[in-house]
């Protein structure tokens, strides 16, 4: 089964994904979108227990979703209750106008500091609520980082107001640290063990701070560290990509 993102022809998704699975290419982070699973793998993982797991801030995109509310009432109805739960506490802005923008102001587009948390929350929740709404049974809730509080959503644990509410305070929390700056996170693809070494080099502080995957994880630490890492990551063929998070 192969998932393509609108912007790229099925013809060039199937070429691709039939490199990665004969081995010739290696996952690449600008593939985002592009997923596949062969039912003849061996290890029969579509028979397996149903995990989803909900990310935190850095994934958020212009008009995220924004189709699909279009499409499907359940998602237009969760960020309906959402803006409305929202408007209370942030002095009556709606939370899909923080990323529902024209089309033209896509290229511009940068979520605010104080929304992002709550921006990712929204889409974990509703497109969770569409899963189930088609019938996906899920076994096992995860979350990352801010994807925790969608998780305790989805489990029924919180409501959506409740956890909407302690999301956009604990952003506000984070924001009004003192500090001239709140640091940033980078995306990294490629061989972590030269990036462990280069990190010792940089000259402010930066760490590995999550290793996602064999070749792939996220730095994250002072300004000057974390670009220090990125420009060397450039100039010797590694992927890098800064995350748009608000510290």
């Amino acid at each position: 089964a192969i998932t393509v993102p609108t912007d790229r022809s099925a013809r060039q998704a199937i070429g691709l994904a039939r490199q990665m699975l004969a081995g010739a290419s290696a996952p690449s982070l600008p593939e985002q979108g592009l997923f596949y699973y062969d039912i003849r793998d061996a290890r029969k993982l579509h028979r397996g227990k149903v995990a989803l797991l909900f990310p935190g801030q850095g994934p958020q995109y212009a008009n995220m979703l924004r189709a699909l509310s279009a499409e499907y009432p359940i998602i237009g109805e969760t960020f309906h209750e959402a803006d409305r739960i929202f408007a209370t506490m942030a002095g009556g802005r709606r939370l899909s106008e923080t990323f529902w923008v024209p089309p033209e102001a896509e290229a511009a587009y940068r979520q605010s500091d104080d929304t992002a948390h709550a921006a990712v929350f929204l889409a974990n929740v509703a497109l969770y609520r569409l899963i189930r709404a088609h019938g996906v049974r899920v076994d096992v809730l995860l979350g990352q980082s801010a994807g925790e509080y969608a998780a305790l959503v989805a489990s029924g644990i919180l409501s959506l107001e409740d956890g909407l509410r302690a999301i956009y305070r604990r952003t506000l929390a984070v924001i009004d640290l003192p500090g001239d700056t709140r640091g940033r996170m980078v995306s990294i693809s490629g061989d972590l063990d030269a990036v462990r070494y280069v990190l010792s080099k940089a000259p402010a502080y930066a760490t590995l701070a999550a290793e996602n995957a064999p070749g792939q994880g996220i730095i994250a630490g002072e300004d000057a560290g974390v670009e220090f890492v990125t420009r060397w990551c450039a100039a010797h063929g590694l992927e890098a990509r800064v995350l748009p998070v608000s510290h």
